[in-house]
């Protein structure tokens, strides 16, 4: 007898059953280790909202800064009154032309 013919008149019994992880019950009810990758996912997603909502607050901040009139005119008032003059004297010498 050699190697081949002792392969060939084995048989091969399994010694445990190998039962999946990730298994759906008839029932429709989950396995804990996806029920536990959903939390994760939920709470990744709950972090990110926050982060997203954090990022979105300083970015409505930094946009209301820039384009508050009041502020900007206090920084440079000498400049926006030359600014109307010159304006209005353009704009008035238009209409008499």
């Amino acid at each position: 007898m050699n190697d081949t013919d002792l392969l060939e008149n084995e048989t091969v019994v399994p010694t445990e059953t190998v039962v999946p992880t990730e298994t759906v019950v008839p029932n429709e009810t989950v396995v804990p280790s996806v029920l536990d990758e959903r939390e994760a996912l939920r709470q990744s997603i709950a972090e990110d909202k926050a982060e997203l909502l954090d990022a979105v607050g300083e970015l409505k901040t930094s946009v209301q800064q820039q384009f508050e009139l009041r502020r900007r005119i206090g920084k440079n008032p000498v400049r926006w009154l030359l600014g109307g003059m010159l304006l209005g004297l353009w704009l008035g010498s238009r209409r008499y032309s």
